[in-house]
C-alpha cells in the first residue's frame, strides 16, 4: 500500500494516520527526568498486552467465526495466523474485504447476512481485547501531569480504526502509529522513527514498554530507545514473533513505569 509522508508532530493538523493527538500537545513541554545519566521526556507503549489486559478466548472466537462463515475452525485458525502480517499491514483492506479473502481462500461463498454477522462477532471480540489494563488510564494521566509525552506503537488490523475514538485512552496519547495505516510492522525501524518524529523527541529521551510481541524490544533497542518488557506473572497468551530469550529490563506491573523515569 502507498505510504503517506511522515509528519513531524501529532498535533491536530498533522497527518491523521499518525493517530489521535491531544489538543494541548503543542502547549506542553516535555518533562526532563534524569534516567541513568539521560533524560526521559517520553514513554512509547505497545498496545495489545501492554495498555490492554483483556485477551479474548482466541479458540472460542475462531470457533464462533467459523460457525458463522461455515468454515472449519482449524482451517480458519491457520489462515488467521498465517495472514496476520498482511492484515496488520493493511494489505487485505477492511474487515469485509478480509473475510471475503478468507472465504475465497477457503472455497466458501458466504451470504451478505453471514458476512455481516461475522463482522459483528469480530468487532465485539476486538472491543473486548481493546479494554484498558487495570491502572492503564490512570498511569497515562499521571505521565501527562508530569509533562511526559506519550506515544503508541501498534501492530494492529484495520478494525482498530473504527474503534479508536471509543477507547478511553485514545485522547491521552500524543502520537499513535498503527501498522495498518503505514504498511509497516515492528520491528521495522520506520515504525519507531515515525512515532519519535511525531512526538518531536530523540530515541535517547524515551522509554519503550511492550509485552514482547513482534520482536518489538530488540527493534526498540536498535533505534536507541530504552526497552522494558512488561511480563505480568499470571498472564500467558500467544504472542506473534515473541522474543523468549529477552534478557533486558523487565517489569511485572504497568504502574512500575513510573519507577523507570528516574
Amino acid at each position: 500500500m502507498p505510504v503517506r509522508g511522515i509528519a513531524t508532530t501529532c498535533e491536530p493538523a498533522a497527518k491523521w494516520w499518525l493517530g489521535i493527538s491531544h489538543p494541548t500537545l503543542s502547549k506542553r513541554t516535555a518533562a526532563h527526568v534524569v534516567h541513568d545519566g539521560g533524560v526521559t521526556a517520553g514513554v512509547i507503549f505497545d498496545l495489545f498486552g501492554t495498555l490492554t489486559g483483556s485477551e479474548v478466548d482466541r479458540d472460542g472466537h475462531v470457533v464462533a467465526l467459523a460457525g458463522v462463515l461455515g468454515a472449519s475452525p482449524e482451517d480458519l485458525r491457520r489462515l488467521m495466523r498465517d495472514s496476520f502480517d498482511r492484515r496488520a499491514k493493511g494489505q487485505l483492506g477492511d474487515l469485509r474485504s478480509t473475510f471475503l479473502t478468507f472465504c475465497d481462500e477457503l472455497g466458501l461463498s458466504p451470504s451478505l447476512e453471514m458476512l455481516e454477522r461475522a463482522i459483528h462477532v469480530r468487532m465485539q471480540a476486538e472491543r473486548h481485547m481493546l479494554e484498558p489494563r487495570h491502572g492503564a488510564v490512570a498511569l497515562l494521566g499521571t505521565l501527562r501531569d508530569l509533562g511526559i509525552k506519550i506515544g503508541l506503537l501498534s501492530d494492529c488490523t484495520p478494525e482498530i480504526l473504527d474503534l479508536w475514538s471509543e477507547l478511553p485512552y485514545a485522547a491521552l496519547v500524543d502520537c499513535a502509529v498503527r501498522s495498518c495505516d503505514v504498511g509497516w510492522r515492528k520491528p521495522d525501524a520506520r515504525m519507531y522513527r515515525a512515532v519519535l518524529e511525531g512526538l518531536g523527541l530523540d530515541a535517547s529521551q524515551c522509554l519503550y514498554v511492550g509485552d514482547g510481541s513482534s520482536a518489538e524490544l530488540s527493534g526498540a533497542a536498535a533505534v536507541g530507545l530504552r526497552p522494558d518488557l512488561l511480563r505480568v506473572p499470571e498472564e500467558d497468551y500467544f504472542r506473534y514473533d515473541e522474543e523468549p530469550d529477552w534478557a533486558g529490563d523487565t517489569i511485572e506491573d504497568l504502574g512500575q513505569v513510573l519507577t523507570l523515569l528516574g
